[in-house]
């Protein structure tokens, strides 16, 4: 079922969507990524170019899986992923 919302953005935020590859890469003990580091990499990213901040979550996810995310190509993680991130600027 396909759900709409309207999300009104204000000059400078950010939106930042993501598929459950992401959230749910799990590391070598089992434990999944999780949207608490997605909110923590999100936050701590500030006013931070949209790439420069999926560039910080791609890299958070290879430190914590110990896998391969690749910006071209396939991913070494077990399921696909993607992201897509804009920041309003008018």
């Amino acid at each position: 079922v396909l759900e709409l919302h309207k999300v009104t953005l204000e000059k400078g935020d950010l939106f930042f969507q993501y598929t459950d590859g992401i959230n749910e890469a799990a590391n070598a003990a089992g434990d999944q990524f999780g949207t608490g580091r997605i909110e923590k990499i999100l936050k701590a990213s500030g006013k931070k170019k949209p790439e420069t901040i999926m560039t910080s979550m791609t890299s958070n996810l290879e430190a914590f899986t110990g896998r391969k995310v690749m910006k071209d190509g396939p991913t070494e993680l077990s399921d696909d992923i993607a992201m897509i991130a804009f920041r309003r600027v008018r």
